[in-house]
């Protein structure tokens, strides 16, 4: 087997691996490490990175595709190193900061400011002796989830296993998710109130935002719990037929940030996080993946963190609404923090 090395060349490139959900097999691509925006990029296929914050994602050209078995990644990757910066370590969130954040949002939502707002928190897990791509490695043991890599040396390197979809379109059909709610795994069929009512906003959102772009046949699907990992969420696949023409980064764009991740009315929700958290959520909360034309799958970057040399930097956020309680939600992120932190220590 031909090893990566012999191709990929960190001064020219950036690596990109993805496994799908219940897949066998791994895309591994190489990719020009200077990226365009995605509205000024010319045809051809593309990794899309968009952070949380931004309007319109970063695209970087596919140089080479290579469809790998999963038993086969560790021959495939073997002579690559994986060299990553040493950053000045910073404070995690604490419990305190965190329900602060949290009361301040419930006063939010009592004045009508907003009526759903997500609220995240980092945490730093020193490292000494990293060995990303063996942690990838083991990521991939997640398979109900989309497990990433992304890495430009001297930039940036990220590692995720995600089970939110963000937009997935073939053959003119268009595929999303409503995904928000988050217990531990249980019996019961039946969801609290609070949980029913964070995941209907983001269902009528998303359908709603599908419509005004003039897709046809717009359709939320029946709701069921999806698991992952030590958590369980409520799930409603969203399906739609494609217009004529379409401007993808305008529907991006309309789509990006859903009330699962931000909040809702957005741009209130939007103004309230960034005036009250105290980091830069960067790619967490972001999507990413694949764009070749009408080709489309991409992912919402949770359960996720960004690597350094000394530091993996982990994120995790939760829905807030008026009927939440600022302990519980502090415990949520501490869960979601699990599956991530789990694999890195």
């Amino acid at each position: 087997m031909q090893q990566l090395s012999n191709t990929y060349r960190s001064e020219l490139h950036g690596l990109y691996f993805l496994c799908k959900p219940n897949s066998a097999i791994i895309d591994v691509y190489i990719i020009d490490r200077k990226k365009v925006i995605y509205d000024e990029a010319s045809e051809g296929g593309y990794i899309c990175i968009c952070p949380f914050t931004n309007d319109t994602p970063n695209a970087y050209a596919i140089i080479e595709h290579i469809e790998i078995k999963l038993d086969d990644f560790g021959a495939l990757v073997t002579g690559i190193e994986i060299q990553l910066e040493h950053v000045t370590q910073e404070n995690d969130t604490s419990k305190e900061h965190y329900i602060e954040h949290v009361i301040k949002a419930l006063h939010a939502f009592r004045t009508g400011f907003m009526d759903k707002v997500v609220l995240a928190q980092r945490h730093h897990v020193p490292v000494s002796n990293p060995k990303p791509l063996e942690q990838y490695t083991s990521l991939l043991d997640n398979t109900d989830s989309y497990r990433y890599f992304f890495h430009i040396e001297g930039e940036t390197t990220w590692m995720g296993a995600s089970p939110e979809l963000f937009l997935k379109c073939e053959n003119n059909r268009l595929e999303t998710m409503a995904l928000a709610g988050t217990r531990k795994p249980s019996s019961l069929d039946q969801w609290g109130e609070k949980e029913v009512m964070e995941q209907a906003i983001v269902g009528e959102f998303i359908t709603d935002q599908l419509k005004k772009h003039g897709f046809i046949d717009v359709e939320l699907g029946k709701s069921f719990t999806k698991r992952q990992g030590n958590l369980e969420h409520i799930c409603s696949p969203v399906y739609a037929s494609c217009p004529d023409t379409i401007d993808w980064s305008m529907v991006f764009h309309s789509l990006h940030p859903t009330p699962a991740l931000a909040g809702y009315p957005k741009n209130e929700a939007m103004w309230f996080i960034q005036h009250t958290e105290d980091f830069d959520r960067s790619l967490f909360g972001g999507y990413m993946g694949v764009v070749d034309g009408n080709q489309i799958d991409l992912f919402v970057n949770i359960r996720c963190a960004r690597l350094h040399q000394n530091v993996y930097q982990l994120y995790a956020g939760a829905g807030l609404n008026n009927q939440s309680d600022p302990e519980k939600e502090w415990e949520e992120t501490n869960h979601k923090l699990e599956i991530i932190r789990s694999i890195l220590t």
